[in-house]
């Protein structure tokens, strides 16, 4: 076997691992809420005012839903995407597999981030601290709202806007799932509008409440799934955004629960191990690419 075929192993098996990581956190959740009764007072409060952002634009709908049938709302929801994520091939990749893998190496990524800005002076802050089942819900949203907002509402549009009189209407619209461009120059332009949607999702946070730190992690998270967004559709940064809220929440809230901190470190220790694996695994396959390029 070679070297190259052992590696690709190795990468295979360390995205199934992180991608069984994240599946286990759906009966996490579940078990937490309905289960284990983590705020059994709260389930029947009514969230509100539920936000919603276009083209990064915060619009607040004051709207009224029970926490405990939004909660199962969103939880069914992500169960149809994971599905999905699992069982389609977009670009011959699965997105559920795709988003595990960003995950992990955007996992290492943002706490390497925080370790440089703390010992800059840099803070990250953190949101204010209510109810954990509303705080739970509220993470929980956030990856549609945001990701309707963040990327369809201003990649989405803008490569409609690029492809306007040279597709139907219909085929226009299916741009808004997965914006697909063929032309080099409109790809180049399409990264710079990736680019600008992270800087806007990357201020949306420092308004939205966290401190300047916040920026850098967030604005690194926009590019990753804007990324994701135009390769590998709309489901691939929203299972993405899924796994850093509620997925890393499930584990937090069930080490709480549990009085065990056990629970959530190992969690924490795994994606680490998964994602140096996978940046390890693309840096050696990229410096093989350079050696071949140089031999020819």
């Amino acid at each position: 076997m070679s070297n190259f075929s052992i590696l690709e192993r190795v990468e295979k098996y360390s995205i199934l691992s992180m991608a069984g990581a994240l599946i286990l956190s759906y009966p996490l959740g579940f078990y937490l809420v309905y289960i284990g009764r983590m705020s059994e007072q709260a389930l029947s409060y009514s969230f509100k005012p539920i936000t919603f952002f276009i083209a990064g634009i915060p619009l607040p709908f004051n709207v009224s839903v029970p926490i405990g049938y939004l909660f199962f709302s969103l939880w069914t929801i992500y169960i149809m995407l994971g599905f999905l994520g699992l069982k389609m091939k977009i670009s011959n990749q699965r997105p559920f597999l795709k988003a595990s893998y960003a995950f992990a190496i955007l996992f290492v990524i943002n706490n390497l981030i925080e370790i440089l800005q703390e010992r800059l002076g840099i803070e990250i802050g953190s949101l204010q601290r209510t109810d954990p089942l509303r705080d739970f819900t509220s993470y929980s949203l956030a990856p549609l709202t945001e990701e309707i907002g963040f990327r369809i509402t201003i990649i989405g549009l803008v490569v409609i806007i690029m492809l306007t009189g040279k597709l139907k209407m219909s085929d226009l619209l299916k741009l808004l799932w997965h914006p697909k461009v063929e032309n080099p120059s409109d790809k180049r332009y399409l990264y710079f509008v990736i680019l600008g949607s992270a800087v806007i999702f990357g201020l949306a946070h420092i308004f939205g409440g966290w401190k300047l730190g916040k920026f850098t992690e967030a604005t690194f998270f926009g590019i990753f799934a804007g990324i994701l967004y135009i390769k590998y559709s709309l489901i691939a940064p929203i299972l993405l955004h899924w796994s850093f809220n509620y997925v890393l929440t499930s584990y937090h809230y069930l080490s709480s629960f549990f009085q065990k901190e056990l629970y959530e470190s190992i969690f924490t220790y795994f994606s680490y191990l998964i994602g140096i694996t996978l940046l390890f695994t693309y840096f050696i396959k990229k410096l093989r690419v350079i050696q071949q390029r140089r031999k020819t």
